[in-house]
């Protein structure tokens, strides 16, 4: 619903030519179909909204571009853009001292790298969110970035990360209830590797939001690990590729 109310605010500030509004506007919408699997969308209108912003001077709202691109191009696996447009992201963000948007910076390299098979590069990037008075410092992104940081720690055998991070995440959980929450705790109970396949299983069965991306991570992670433990896939779990959305 959010969405369909962006998409008509949209096209009447471009029928106005209001472009600084228009810019914010669909930097929004960006993150919307980000986190909906919709990315051929999100990165036109992070494109047009980024062109937009720089044109009006909009620099809060370019970073914010920047880093929408930047997280595509994580889950993609082109690292170069991830690079240079976080880069560009902590260049604004940390002389203006806005933790959300270095936070938001150093979660897509710690995912990029982690994406790469580089778990150790990794927590690099991430463990900054956690440290107070670190310019990345960010409890909500850290928050969102914990089965992130639980996934690179598990592959480095660092459980009393993985247990730090379940932590918050159950009290996210009892406080909220909600379904990505949920289904994350899962994930990382799974992670921490006792009684791995009920919770994978129920992370499937909370399913990830609305995100069919982070879906697909879980997929992917219990086939990897009923691989190890030498099981059969069960008939009940879905057949479809974990493929990046497109």
């Amino acid at each position: 619903p959010l969405r369909d109310v962006l998409g008509l605010q949209v096209a009447a500030l471009r029928r106005r030519q209001e472009l600084p509004a228009l810019a914010m506007a669909l930097s929004q919408t960006t993150v919307l179909d980000l986190f909906s699997g919709r990315w051929d969308t999100a990165a036109a209108a992070a494109d047009e909204a980024l062109r937009l912003a720089e044109e009006v001077g909009a620099d809060h709202v370019a970073t914010q571009c920047r880093l929408s691109l930047a997280r595509l191009a994580a889950g993609r696996g082109d690292r170069a853009v991830v690079l240079e447009n976080t880069e560009q992201a902590l260049l604004g963000s940390i002389p203006r001292g806005v933790r959300a948007l270095s936070a938001s910076a150093y979660w897509i390299r710690g995912r990029a790298a982690l994406f790469s098979g580089q778990p150790q590069e990794a927590l690099h990037h991430l463990t900054p969110l956690h440290e107070p008075g670190h310019d990345a410092a960010h409890r909500t992104t850290a928050l969102l970035a914990a089965v992130d940081t639980a996934e690179a720690a598990a592959q480095l055998d660092r459980l009393d990360v993985v247990g730090s991070e379940l932590t918050v995440m159950d009290a996210w959980v009892r406080r909220t209830g909600a379904t990505w929450a949920r289904a994350a705790a899962h994930r990382l109970r799974a992670l921490a590797g006792s009684d791995a396949e009920p919770h994978f299983r129920a992370a499937l069965d909370a399913g990830a939001g609305d995100d069919p991306f982070e879906l697909a991570r879980t997929r992917l992670l219990y086939g990897e690990w009923l691989r190890r433990a030498r099981r059969h896939r069960p008939l009940s779990l879905p057949t479809r590729p974990a493929r990046h959305s497109r």
